[in-house]
């Protein structure tokens, strides 16, 4: 690793959605491509089951503790941040911050940047019962989200699963 650079490793939980990592991992590499750069990117596979489990019951200790391991396995490895390239394992976010040997990249805050950039007023989410279900987007001030009516929510869960 060279400590020289003014580039971060950054290590991502992948796995959780195996084409939202591929999805980050080409996007980074697009954007270090055209500013000349190589994108400094360690990858740990997480198992999906384990978290949609954890999710379910609404275990989010176990849960943060599980995504916990993953994070120091990057943290060994090099990482000096990271970031979880799925919406569920954030239920535990709080959780997950008290346990975590390296800053973590905020899903709501870079959602809400994004969304303020394009400066959109209303969004659709869809994703996982979990994600539905939680108030994690209650965070994004001054937009309205507009989430699967409960009659909804389970048909959506089974075509985003």
């Amino acid at each position: 690793m060279d400590k020289c650079s003014n580039e971060a490793y950054l290590g991502l939980i992948g796995g959780l959605g195996v084409g939202a990592t591929v999805h980050y991992y080409q996007e980074l590499v697009r954007l270090h491509a055209a500013r000349g750069s190589v994108p400094r990117l360690l990858i740990v596979h997480a198992d999906v089951n384990r978290v949609l489990r954890d999710a379910a019951a609404g275990d989010t200790r176990q849960l943060a503790a599980y995504l916990a391991e993953l994070i120091e396995r990057l943290y060994k490895a090099g990482a000096e941040f990271a970031a979880i390239p799925a919406v569920t394992p954030h239920i535990c976010a709080a959780e997950l911050l008290e346990l975590s040997p390296i800053p973590l990249v905020s899903l709501p805050a870079e959602i809400l940047r994004e969304i303020q950039a394009r400066k959109l007023k209303r969004v659709a989410l869809f994703g996982t019962r979990f994600t539905m279900e939680t108030r994690m987007f209650d965070q994004l001030f001054g937009v309205d989200v507009v989430v699967p009516r409960a009659d909804e929510v389970d048909c959506v869960h089974e075509a985003y699963v």
